[in-house]
């Protein structure tokens, strides 16, 4: 009752402030608790339909008797069914770590296919894969739309795939082209397939600090092929997100 009206409304906006900024910060991890809810949900949503067409494939080889290539499928299956389980709840990983998960499918659909086909990569020697971050399972849908979709089509006599990392002044640019018939030559049921792999990989793309964006193009100028999809993820501004050991480190 002794204090003086001028001091008593100062500390009350005082306190009040304090109770704001509180609730403000409340607010900013419960955000971004829900941005990591959305990631690990949008993560999980990739498995089911990976799954479902490695035992389709796998289902095929055993009723054309072939039970030696489903045992071999199986196995590859199980080893990148681990490096998920191993890595399940990071969002981020080394970009050679998204490599090695690559690798280990595009060996399983090598196992799975009677064709083959040629697999390369093409990393620009300034990006530096143990220590670039990457989004971790975002490449696997685009390489397996290009391979049952692009390298599968029977008008194609020697299939070929090409992953190709680069550094755009800050954008990190990862692509995926495959010499298929392209997009025109696709039919609904596929569009369809590809539009559901399509849009969950732009939902991830959109919870990173940087906005990520993928694009679509039928045999761009820049294709490494005469003929083909081109898919091109682009993480904007990602030179500066902090070197993967940093992060680590910081954790």
């Amino acid at each position: 009752s002794g204090i003086p009206q001028k001091i008593r409304n100062r500390l009350i906006e005082e306190q009040l402030l304090v109770q704001n900024l509180s609730q403000s910060q409340q607010n900013l991890a419960l955000k971004e608790k829900v941005i990591d809810s959305k990631r690990k949900h949008l993560k999980s949503q990739m498995n089911p339909h990976f799954i479902f067409n490695v035992l389709t494939g796998i289902q095929h080889l055993l009723q054309k008797a072939e039970s030696e290539r489903a045992g071999q499928v199986f196995n590859q299956f199980r080893k990148l069914l681990m490096l998920g389980f191993m890595s399940q709840e990071k969002i981020l990983g080394p970009l050679s770590q998204e490599i090695e998960h690559v690798e280990q499918y595009v060996e399983l659909e090598r196992i799975r296919l009677s064709q083959s086909f040629d697999f390369s990569w093409n990393i620009k020697p300034d990006v530096v894969p143990d220590i670039t971050p990457c989004p971790l399972f975002i490449l696997q849908p685009l390489v397996e739309n290009a391979i049952w979709h692009g390298l599968s089509n029977e008008s194609v006599n020697e299939p070929k795939l090409q992953l190709r990392v680069q550094w755009e002044n800050e954008d990190l640019v990862i692509s995926v082209h495959d010499n298929g018939p392209g997009l025109q030559k696709k039919n609904e049921a596929q569009q369809k397939h590809d539009s559901r792999g399509t849009s969950i990989i732009r939902e991830r793309l959109a919870l990173l600090r940087h906005r990520g964006r993928l694009t679509i193009l039928d045999c761009p100028q820049d294709h490494p092929f005469t003929t083909g999809v081109s898919s091109e993820l682009r993480l904007p501004l990602w030179a500066l997100e902090p070197a993967w050991h940093q992060i680590k480190e910081k954790k």
